[in-house]
């Protein structure tokens, strides 16, 4: 796969931003393999009616940025 310009520019700096350090650190605070294996069971794995399912791991991460972030 291809690279875009904007991706090689964002890899290719040096400064990290709050918003890169919050999430390095929410990263590294939360269990998500363990978070996944107990929703999986529990979450659709395919959409054959309606909306296809939105990525299993993105929701938590969803709600646990929505949360951290209005703490901090």
């Amino acid at each position: 796969m291809q690279s875009r310009f904007s991706e090689l520019e964002y890899a290719a700096k040096e400064r990290q931003t709050r918003r890169d350090r919050f999430l390095i650190g929410i990263e590294a605070a939360t269990p998500w393999a363990s978070l996944t294996n107990v929703n999986a069971p529990h979450y659709p794995a395919s959409g054959k009616l309606g909306r296809p399912p939105v990525g299993l791991e993105r929701i938590p991460r969803m709600c646990f940025a929505t949360v951290l972030r209005s703490f901090g």
